[in-house]
């Protein structure tokens, strides 16, 4: 791990946990599409909301984001991502809670329901 934890600060110049690069470059898309600044690990480093890392986070909008790799549709990570949102969502009120779930290719907000284009 610390070898792993050398090679990412060497190649991206910042020290932080285990993140995408694909999701990060998914989020830079994203927020030219919607013309919000999702802040995430690569352009300021992943913002801690209620003890949670969220993917990414607009701190002006209160927007947040979530990429979930095909993993994520696992029950025991399924569990782990509700009791994360519901925490989020009841403790920061955001206006937007956008996931996107890689394996079914579906962006959408978990607070309307929503699938966004």
């Amino acid at each position: 791990m610390r070898e792993y934890a050398v090679k990412r600060i060497e190649k991206y110049g910042i020290h932080s946990r285990n993140f995408n690069k694909e999701a990060c470059d998914f989020i830079d898309k994203l927020n030219e599409t919607l013309k919000i600044n999702l802040q995430h690990a690569l352009n300021g480093g992943e913002i801690s909301l209620n003890g949670y890392l969220v993917d990414g986070y607009d701190k002006n909008k209160n927007i947040i984001f979530e990429y979930d790799e095909p993993a994520h549709n696992l029950p025991k990570y399924k569990k782990k991502d509700e009791k994360k949102q519901e925490s989020i969502v009841e403790k920061v009120n955001p206006t937007l809670f956008i996931r996107y779930d890689e394996k079914n290719n579906r962006l959408y907000d978990i607070i309307s329901g929503n699938d966004l284009k």
